[in-house]
């Protein structure tokens, strides 16, 4: 007779024995509920919990994805985040499919999707499920989504729900619902598929059934929020059977990763080049790259690591399993030691290497036996096809880049309420870091980039700059110093900012786009998530946008919008050296959302200058007559 594996022993005699002797308990205590020792306020708890979980899983079943390769071959899972068809899987899903596949959704249609952008180092992939015109409308039908949650919230023991497809059970596609606990929160999973790829790091663990077919299913918490995204699961070590111990990709690692996946990148990971050991409870550096970013912070052998992007480091598996949560170029500030004395430097990670895709005809090593801790489904995941870090399609791109800014747009109140303004007359003070103020400014500006503006500073005289559209008059306590007209207006830094601020953020939709836009891909601001966008327009002139990848805490979350997305940070172009301009507070003026405390910030540090503080602002449905008449 076969020995039997491990995972499946029969119960030795004393823990049968053991077993049936605390039957009469358990049986006492089911006769005991049976008699109705339970009262009815305790019943009518339990029956308002389970009608809670049921609405919640109602509320979020149609966002749930089956996922397919175009001819309906493999399977793995999915969750609509966007109303527009933008959906969170595994790469390890979508890397044998292609560019195009096949969605399936709870109301039993199949819907074609296209690759947008991946992460095989986090085990993450973004498509686009097409959507479908309303026949009465005409307009795109949105998609049923969830909102995506915070997973530094979440804590051992919670209530879990893991949704998905699991051995592609449902032919109509309604996804199979498991509800379980958190087991272990910022787990670290090493990774599959050669360097950096597919390494889970300050995952969550969790007993909710993950099985062949979940792979880039949803990991929702009892509000009907994502999470994480499921991924690997520990097996049976013959078959490919659940035992208890899964892992999702956090949403808050994902979120940081989202705008390269949008860009249309190969999104890659981050590395320092130099590790670290722990010894004694202190944490210290082992080895370190002399040519990489780390040495040249200033980061040396011996030294005793601190922090690190505002995390305290106290174990070097600490350290490891936060780096892999970070995409390249990840600005972080770098704490350590080094004789008693502390060092501090900001640096911008550098983008950690994948393998090289396999040369044809050479043979491939055989992967190892035992399946533990892999993915979902089990696959052998290969390298990714593109280039890493650079932008796959250029169109996608561009489509990305107006997505986000119709989110702001949205978020700030939608096209109605633009259509509404015709602009803003602020009053405002300037104010030092440490309280003084130098500056009051009095500024009239339009939607579409006219503006007057008087600076009346607390030791100077004081200047009133009046750009109408074509020309640009400065004048300095009383006098004329400067008249421009025609593109050398439009081009003057101050006017061709104002102008592409307010044809972009605040204009008529799509007719002011600017001739370029570019998501470059994902960065940091205020110390959250951001995409990063570059602009210019057909004069020349250029800024770059930090704009939040989703902060419900700015705002209510806009009707039909999967993600809030909040102005953080502009910079000009114009010079290369001009500081930016953090926007650090919203307030509701009119219809709209306006930036009413603003501060300049240098560097990637964000190191504070001065403050733009609004005292009054007033919203113009018309503009005053008269009000950009020009000097003579």
């Amino acid at each position: 007779m076969p020995q039997q594996s491990r995972s499946r022993r029969q119960f030795s005699l004393p823990a049968r024995l053991a077993f049936i002797s605390c039957f009469p308990a358990l049986l006492l205590s089911c006769l005991t509920v049976a008699r109705g020792d339970v009262t009815a306020s305790e019943l009518a708890a339990v029956k308002a919990t389970e009608a809670r979980r049921i609405k919640t899983i109602q509320k979020v079943y149609g966002s749930v994805v089956a996922v397919f390769g175009k001819t309906r071959g493999g399977g793995g899972s999915g969750v609509i985040y966007d109303p527009e068809g933008y959906a969170l899987t595994n790469y390890h899903v979508v890397r044998s499919t292609g560019n195009e596949g096949l969605a399936g959704l709870a109301d039993g249609k199949l819907y074609p999707y296209r690759l947008v952008g991946i992460d095989p180092g986090g085990d993450v992939a973004i498509i686009k499920l097409q959507q479908v015109k309303d026949s009465k409308t005409g307009n795109l039908k949105p998609f049923p989504y969830s909102a995506l949650g915070d997973d530094e919230t979440v804590r051992v023991g919670d209530f879990v729900m893991a949704m998905g497809n699991p051995f592609v059970l449902a032919e109509d596609f309604a996804p199979t619902v498991t509800l379980g606990v958190v087991s272990g929160v910022k787990r670290y999973q090493e990774g599959q598929g050669g360097t950096n790829m597919l390494e889970y790091g300050d995952c969550i663990q969790i007993d909710s059934s993950i099985n062949p077919g979940n792979s880039g299913g949803p990991l929702f918490n009892m509000h009907g929020q994502v999470i994480g995204i499921n991924g690997r699961g520990s097996f049976e070590e013959r078959g490919r059977v659940n035992v208890g111990v899964g892992y999702a990709i956090g949403i808050n690692q994902i979120k940081k990763f989202i705008p390269d996946m949008m860009a249309t990148k190969v999104a890659m990971h981050a590395t320092i080049k130099a590790t670290f050991g722990t010894r004694a409870n202190i944490v210290v550096c082992d080895q370190i790259d002399l040519d990489g970013v780390a040495y040249k912070a200033g980061l040396r052998l011996g030294d005793r690591l601190i922090s690190f992007d505002g995390r305290p480091m106290r174990t070097a598996n600490q350290f490891k399993n936060y780096l892999t949560t970070l995409p390249a170029h990840w600005p972080a500030e770098l704490v350590w030691t080094r004789d008693g004395k502390e060092h501090r430097a900001w640096l911008r990670v550098a983008a950690a290497p994948y393998p090289k895709q396999p040369q044809r005809g050479r043979p491939q090593p055989k992967p190892k036996p035992g399946d533990e801790d892999k993915p979902a489904d089990g696959k052998q995941v290969a390298p990714p096809k593109n280039q890493p870090g650079v932008i796959r399609d250029a169109k996608l791109n561009r489509a990305s880049a107006e997505k986000v800014l119709r989110e702001y747009r949205a978020f700030l109140g939608g096209e109605d309420a633009l259509a509404k303004v015709k602009g803003f007359v602020e009053q405002t003070d300037v104010v030092t870091p440490d309280g003084e103020v130098v500056a009051k400014l009095h500024v009239l500006v339009t939607m579409d980039g006219r503006y007057v503006e008087t600076v009346t500073p607390s030791d100077g005289p004081a200047q009133r700059n009046i750009f109408d559209g074509t020309t640009l008059v400065e004048v300095v306590d009383g006098k004329i110093t400067k008249r421009v007209t025609g593109d050398e207006a439009i081009k003057s830094p101050g006017a061709g900012i104002v102008r592409l601020i307010s044809n972009t953020l605040y204009g008529k939709e799509g007719w002011a786009w600017p001739k370029q836009l570019v998501l470059e891909g994902a960065d940091k601001s205020l110390g959250m998530p951001a995409y990063r966008l570059r602009i210019e327009d057909e004069h020349g002139t250029a800024m770059r946008l930090w704009l939040s990848v989703d902060d419900p805490e700015a705002g209510p979350r806009p009707n039909g919008i999967g993600l809030v997305t909040r102005m953080l940070k502009i910079q000009s172009l114009s010079d290369g050296k001009s500081p930016a301009v953090a926007y650090l507070r919203f307030e509701q003026k009119g219809p709209l959302l306006d930036p009413v405390r603003k501060r300049i910030v240098i560097g990637d540090a964000e190191e504070p200058g001065v403050s733009f503080i609004d005292r009054k602002v007033e919203v113009l449905d018309e503009i005053p007559a008269g009000a950009f008449d020009l000097p003579s």
